[in-house]
C-alpha cells in the first residue's frame, strides 16, 4: 500500500484536502484517516495526534493521513516531530500545506527558508506547499460554487462585489482572500465562517474538475499541490519532486 501523510494548518484545509484527494483518485481506492495535533499530558506541552476519523481499510491501494496541525507555524514542526515514526510506518511521501497569511507577501522567501531549516532530510521526501495568500484564494478562483452554495450570488453580483472579473482575477494577488470570500457571501447576507458545518457544505459545492484541470493553469500553488498528489497516485515509488 502506498502511504502519504499530509499536514495542514487547519480544519478548512483538512476537509478540503480530504475531498480533493477523493475526487482526484476517482476509481482508485484510497483510504483517508484524519488526525489533529494536540498539546496534552500533565506538562501540558507534550504533542500528540488525536484521531478524528478512521477509515475501514479493505484492500485499498492508497492510504492518506491528513493531520490538522491547528496553526500555520506548526505544520513544518509537526512534520519534523513525526517524521521518524512516519518513515517507520512505511509512508512514501510527506506533504505540508499552509497559508502565507497572516504574514505579508514580502515574507514569502523568509517563510520558505524558515520551513526548509525545520524540515527533516531523509529517505522519505518532504515537501511544503504555500497557499498564496490563503487556501480561500482557490475557493474564489472556483467562482461557480457561489451560486451553487447560495442561489442569489450570481457571477455579475460577484464581479460587482469584488470590483473585478472573477473569471480572470489573479487570486494569488489578493492580500486576504478569506476577507474577499466573506464580501462575496455578504451579497446574500451570509458570512464566511470556519465552523465545521459551514466548511463541509462549502467543500461539497466546489467543482473539483475545475480545481484539478483548469484552475491550476493560473494558480501556481494549487498546481504544485495537484502535481504532488498526481505523483503519489501514479503508484510509482520514486519520483522527482515538482518545482
Amino acid at each position: 500500500m502506498n502511504k502519504l501523510a499530509v499536514f495542514v494548518e487547519g480544519q478548512t484545509e483538512q476537509l478540503f484536502m480530504q475531498r480533493l484527494i477523493q475526487k482526484i483518485a476517482g476509481r482508485r481506492k484510497v483510504a483517508i484517516e484524519l488526525r489533529k495535533g494536540f498539546f496534552g499530558g500533565r506538562s501540558g506541552r507534550s504533542r500528540s495526534l488525536i484521531l478524528l476519523e478512521s477509515p475501514d481499510v479493505r484492500g485499498e491501494q492508497f492510504f492518506v493521513l491528513i493531520v490538522d496541525s491547528a496553526a500555520e507555524n506548526r505544520v513544518a514542526s509537526d512534520i519534523r516531530d513525526q517524521y521518524e515514526s512516519l518513515v517507520n510506518a512505511g509512508y512514501s511521501r510527506v506533504l505540508g500545506l499552509r497559508d502565507v497569511y497572516p504574514q505579508s507577501r514580502s515574507k514569502i522567501p523568509l517563510i520558505r527558508r524558515a520551513v526548509e531549516r525545520v524540515l527533516p532530510k531523509g529517505s522519505v521526501t518532504v515537501d511544503i506547499v504555500l497557499a498564496i495568500m490563503e487556501i480561500e484564494a482557490w475557493f474564489l478562483a472556483e467562482y461557480t460554487h457561489f451560486e451553487h452554495l447560495y442561489p442569489g450570488i450570481t457571477l455579475d453580483k460577484v464581479n460587482t462585489a469584488i470590483g473585478d472579473n472573477a473569471q480572470t482575477l489573479d487570486v494569488e494577488n489578493i492580500a486576504h482572500p478569506s476577507e474577499t470570500l466573506n464580501t462575496v457571501y455578504q451579497i446574500v447576507g451570509r458570512a464566511y465562517k470556519k465552523n465545521k458545518d459551514r466548511i463541509e457544505r462549502l467543500v461539497e459545492k466546489l467543482d473539483y474538475a475545475r480545481l484539478y484541470l483548469e484552475i491550476p493553469k493560473r494558480v501556481s500553488a494549487l498546481k504544485c499541490l495537484c502535481d504532488h498528489l498526481d505523483l503519489f497516485l501514479s503508484s510509482e515509488k520514486t519520483h522527482k519532486s515538482p518545482t
